[in-house]
């Protein structure tokens, strides 16, 4: 198994959200990198925003878990039950498929 070298992994500003959609993530980047590890059924990704900006729109996945794992600064994950602040202090955050949603 390949090292990946993370800092030579290219910065994702992409999206795939149409107008007006998109507007909601402008500030946010990516390193994809369980694309550059040649995964195919499970994501990883670090993930940087601009204040304001969010990681993606609301969505859920049927098939796949989340997790999410902050290394610097404050988020907040919306979902059905409702806010949660993540942080340094509280960083980590798991949800099982058809439940996660983010905001």
């Amino acid at each position: 198994m390949p090292k990946i070298d993370i800092d030579k992994i290219a910065i994702d500003t992409a999206t795939g959200y149409p107008a007006p959609f998109n507007k909601a993530v402008e500030g946010r980047s990516r390193k994809r990198i369980g694309r550059a590890a040649g995964l195919t059924h499970f994501g990883v990704n670090i993930c940087t925003l601009k204040p304001g900006a969010a990681s993606s729109q609301r969505h859920w996945h049927e098939h796949e878990d989340e997790l999410v794992y902050v290394l610097e600064g404050e988020v907040v994950m919306c979902d059905d039950d409702g806010e949660t602040v993540l942080s340094l202090a509280t960083r980590l955050l798991g949800r099982p498929a058809y439940r996660m949603v983010t905001a």
